[in-house]
């Protein structure tokens, strides 16, 4: 449990430091399950889009809320958001 938890820090560090060096970014969380992660780093400024399965996007609406800054998206995560979110090739052909 203390391995997630100091995991968590480390990759909410990784994108504040992001965030503070492209201020109104866009930050997409690929698979992110019910992970909150918009919530910690949130600068105001952010675009932040959760895509994951149709199944876990319901699932974390259910549980967290429907009032929810972030875009989650329910999405084949190799699909992206279309007319929101282009993910490049040699992205998807990693994923």
């Amino acid at each position: 449990m203390v391995h997630l938890a100091l995991r968590a820090r480390r990759y909410d560090g990784y994108a504040r430091g992001f965030a503070e060096r492209h201020p109104g970014c866009c930050v997409v969380n690929l698979g992110c399950g019910l992970d909150t992660r918009f919530w910690r780093v949130d600068d105001g400024a952010m675009r932040f889009y959760a895509l994951d399965s149709p199944e876990m996007a319901g699932l974390k609406r259910a549980l967290l809320g429907e009032g929810l800054s972030e875009r989650s998206t329910a999405t084949s995560q190799t699909e992206g958001v279309k007319g929101q979110i282009t993910i490049p090739k040699a992205v998807r052909d990693r994923l």
